[in-house]
Order: C-alpha cells, then sequence, then structure tokens
C-alpha cells in the first residue's frame, strides 16, 4: 500500500501497475493494520504532521523505517540542517512515535 496525496497521478499508476498484485495507492493516512512495517518518507517540515494523521496508536508494534529528509529546502537556497545540534531528527520520530517495534523500532539514517 503506498500512501500518497494523489494517488491518481500517472506515475502513482504506473508504480501500481508495475510492481504486481495486491498493491494499491490510496490517500487514506492511516496505515493498514495488517501491514508489519511502515516506511516514513517526508519532507521534514511536514515528518509530525503525517505521524499524526497516521495515528502513532496505528504504527504501535510496527517497524518504522525513517526516511525522511532533515534538511530545508527552498528554490535558489542552499539546504540547511532543520536539526540535528543538540537533538536529532531521529530522535524526535522516536518521541512521536513511542510505540513502535520494540526499543529500536524506528531506523533512520545518519
Amino acid at each position: 500500500m503506498l500512501g500518497t496525496r494523489d494517488p491518481k497521478q500517472d506515475k502513482v499508476q504506473a508504480w501500481v501497475s508495475k510492481t504486481g498484485k495486491g498493491v494499491s495507492a490510496g490517500s487514506s493516512p492511516r496505515p493498514r493494520r495488517s501491514a508489519s512495517a511502515a516506511v516514513l518518507a517526508t519532507n521534514w517540515a511536514g515528518t509530525e504532521s503525517a505521524i499524526g494523521l497516521a495515528g502513532p496508536s496505528n504504527l504501535a508494534g510496527k517497524i518504522v523505517i525513517d526516511a525522511t529528509n532533515r534538511s530545508t529546502s527552498r528554490a535558489h537556497v542552499p539546504p540547511k540542517l532543520a536539526v540535528g545540534h543538540t537533538d536529532s531528527g531521529g530522535e524526535r520520530v522516536q518521541r512521536w512515535l513511542p510505540a513502535v517495534a520494540g526499543r529500536q523500532g524506528v531506523q533512520h539514517r545518519g
């Protein structure tokens, strides 16, 4: 299941068709209860909101792979790190999702 703002986009529909049987896309922010894992792949500015829309309790006990982009970005302006000097984005995601699978349930990249 791919959660996206616009599941009718051509690129999303192409992904669904190419990926195979049982695959779908939708705009519902709620993860499937049957899923054992979820991938969090948002721009940092929308991460907390996306977690809130998904419902942290819906992710309880699941593996959450954190692939959020923690830099700020605007046209013609070099990106800057949004968080990371005294607190990391990964630590914040862990606080926002306290009940994911195990203490190390949220896996984040550097």
